[in-house]
């Protein structure tokens, strides 16, 4: 497991050698816990994200209303070291490469490998789902950012001084010993520190990023008051025009555990392509809060803080 984290020099390199040893590289990796709730009349394949510190909960009621409402086959796993899903043997084998590697034997395990998926991440997810995107290009129709990580932040920034100081504590106290993937809390805690090390970037290259996410119509959801992951969107957008954003004003990166409050589902152009005709044989619908127009069309839509302090009552 080790030796395919650390051999390639890229995320993209990652997925060639994955593809050339075939299912052998896969098997490697310990199973997850992951929820899939499949659809007879399928319109879209969407693979669901959570962010650091997470679990499947955080996407569970929006991928129940996409699964029931817009009839998407919804896969929604723990990622490593979260949720249900185990630890690996050694601190340094909780990487962002190897939680990519999970992505990818999840969805060759449910069927998916040969198909355009959707991907949508919250926060460290969202650069897992870049990531993802730039390791199989050809298998992704789309992506939906949530607070996502992946871009750089001023140098000042706090998440650099965090990073800095979890790369010592790893340095200081690891050990490459393997242990119980359930094992004590220490190696929990420095496994989880691992990733914290790569933060804010999580290993997204950042000079050719936003001309790869060009291939793929893009929905950002942003906090207007979130700094831990700033909106930036004006460098996200890099000059394009048909990037769909909902902002939601006055609320932070606490957004990310209100998901469930924002409906994402009633935003149908974020998960397919709004000109296609849906499962139910039905021509394209518009639903109350989505904005009309082409799947291609610019849209920023902005939600009430009002939303978010309903889910705090």
């Amino acid at each position: 497991l080790t030796n395919l984290r650390q051999a390639p020099s890229s995320v993209r390199a990652m997925a060639a050698l994955v593809d050339a040893l075939g299912q052998s590289a896969l098997d490697v990796l310990p199973p997850s816990h992951f929820v899939h709730l499949k659809s007879a009349f399928v319109r879209s394949r969407v693979l669901l994200i959570h962010g650091y510190s997470q679990d499947h909960s955080a996407w569970l009621s929006t991928a129940k209303r996409l699964h029931a409402v817009l009839h998407h086959d919804v896969l929604v796993p723990d990622l490593y070291g979260h949720g249900l899903s185990p630890y690996l043997p050694c601190v340094s084998d909780l990487d962002v490469l190897t939680l990519v590697a999970q992505l990818r034997k999840l969805v060759v395990e449910v069927g998916w490998a040969d198909e355009r998926i959707v991907l949508g991440g919250i926060s460290m997810g969202g650069a897992l789902a870049k990531l993802y995107s730039l390791a199989y290009p050809e298998s992704v129709d789309r992506l939906v950012l949530v607070a996502s990580g992946g871009l750089s932040e001023v140098w000042w920034h706090p998440l650099y001084g965090a990073r800095a100081a979890a790369r010592l504590a790893v340095r200081l106290l690891r050990t490459d010993a393997k242990a119980q993937p359930d094992g004590p809390w220490p190696h929990r805690v420095l496994s989880r520190l691992h990733l914290v090390a790569e933060t804010p970037e999580y290993r997204v290259p950042q000079a050719t990023i936003a001309a790869h996410l060009r291939r793929f119509p893009l929905a950002l959801v942003w906090g207007g008051w979130d700094f831990l992951h700033s909106a930036q969107l004006e460098r996200r957008r890099d000059g394009r025009d048909d990037v769909s954003v909902l902002r939601v004003p006055l609320v932070g990166h606490l957004l990310c555990e209100f998901l469930d409050w924002l409906r994402l589902e009633q935003y149908e152009h974020f998960w397919a392509d709004t000109a296609e005709a849906p499962a139910d044989g039905g021509g394209p619908r518009e639903r109350e809060g989505a904005v009309a127009g082409s799947a291609t069309a610019a849209r920023t839509v902005s939600v009430p803080a009002a939303v978010l302090t309903r889910a705090r009552l």
